[in-house]
């Protein structure tokens, strides 16, 4: 008992902790005592009873000796064995708890991997050369072979990079029922260097540059799959989908693929593997082909059209409205209002640069005079932003040509 009081003394235990201590020695509770760990560092003074050593006491110490207890070490824990819990020679001894660990907060899983596959001929393309229906889509001075052949002419889509829109977080594929104009054609090795892009694609590429290259049918060994026929698209699409798992280890649940196409028949059949198909084109449509029927896109598709969207839709299907059952409320009402001068124009004549303007056959006063030149959001029309839901405004510092010019 006297080298226990050293002990404690020595390490600045409060008194009343002390006198504890004696109270409960002198009451017979505590008659047989060990410090495992004072502080972090082992004591071993013991006292003997009948020739067995029993633990009483840790202190603020890291692991005890006995049997792995543990203290943590801003507390000062004691433990005691009463002389009920000793029956004959046997002895029983409640376990001191260990401080529950600090909660370990994992990192949020990964999002599922999506990926989105496209069409090439009026998916990715529009009508050959025709960019005065089509003023978005561009022009190339390459040979496309699709419907009779042309200049290669990129849907607004393609023009203005599939990295604008929600696929340029997924990976990429095409599933083509055309060839373009060939495998190592100027055309299919621009669609692979420059169309097939993507944040996500990209670093693909880059650590699998292997997988730059054609597949075929449904003999998938690539992300790019030509001369796979209309309405069985769906089944390369989903090979496509299992090659990325088999082959690199990227898993993509079913309802995680996108598959984009101007053809009306091609959507319906992807609802077979649990895919989602979306109709692109949806405001031009071919007038000529197939009778005029419409099976067919013009202008190909739209930036706008590439959205995240569940199901096989069809363009008569209204994908952008809300599947809610009741309106939702009006909002307040907005007001846009804009500048005029290189915001609603862009610098008079030169659509060159500016290649989604619109120059027009009259003129524009503004910074020296010109033709005026409308930018992309007037030549599109403010009607396909938000502010078609607002009220409209103008506040310029130019006079245009002036009133009633």
């Amino acid at each position: 008992q006297s080298r226990i009081s050293t002990y404690l003394d020595r390490w600045l235990w409060p008194r009343p902790l002390v006198a504890m201590c004696g109270m409960l020695r002198n009451s017979g509770i505590v008659a047989r005592v060990s410090f495992a760990c004072i502080l972090g560092s082992t004591v071993g003074a013991q006292h003997e009873d009948h020739g067995r050593a029993k633990n009483a006491v840790c202190v603020a110490g890291q692991a005890c000796a006995r049997e792995g207890t543990s203290v943590s070490k801003d507390n000062v824990l004691l433990q005691f064995n009463p002389p009920w819990r000793t029956q004959k020679k046997s002895f029983t001894r409640d376990p001191v708890p260990a401080p529950a660990p600090d909660p370990v907060h994992a990192p949020a899983p990964a999002p599922d991997a999506c990926l989105c596959v496209f069409d090439i001929d009026r998916t990715l393309t529009g009508k050959q050369g025709d960019t005065t229906t089509c003023p978005r889509n561009r022009e190339l001075q390459m040979h496309d072979e699709a419907y009779g052949g042309g200049h290669a002419t990129l849907s607004a889509l393609a023009a203005e990079g599939i990295s604008t829109t929600f696929c340029n977080h997924c990976y990429l594929g095409i599933t083509s029922a055309g060839a373009g104009s060939g495998e190592g054609s100027e055309w299919n090795n621009y669609i692979l260097d420059h169309i097939m892009t993507g944040e996500v694609q990209d670093a693909f590429v880059k650590a699998h540059p292997e997988s730059k290259k054609w597949s075929y049918g449904t003999d998938v060994r690539s992300p790019y799959v030509m001369q796979q026929g209309d309405k069985i698209k769906q089944e390369s699409a989903d090979l496509l989908r299992l090659w990325y798992g088999s082959e690199y280890g990227i898993n993509i649940k079913p309802s995680g693929v996108y598959f984009f196409d101007d053809r009306t028949e091609n959507i319906e059949p992807f609802s077979s593997k649990g895919l989602n198909s979306h109709e692109i084109s949806c405001e031009s449509r071919d007038k000529v082909l197939y009778h005029g029927s419409g099976m067919v896109g013009y202008c190909g598709a739209t930036p706008e059209e590439i959205q995240r969207f569940s199901g096989n839709v069809l363009c008569k299907e209204h994908p952008h409205e809300s599947p809610a059952p009741s309106p939702a409320p009006t909002p307040d009402a907005c007001l846009c209002v804009f500048d005029i001068d290189r915001t609603l124009t862009g610098k008079q004549g030169d659509t060159t640069t500016c290649p989604r303007n619109r120059e027009l056959q009259m003129h524009d006063e503004a910074y020296g005079g010109g033709h005026a030149t409308l930018s992309a959001l007037a030549a599109e029309g403010i009607s396909t932003t938000f502010c078609n839901h607002c009220y409209l405004g103008i506040t310029s510092a130019g006079a245009g040509s002036g009133e009633g010019s």
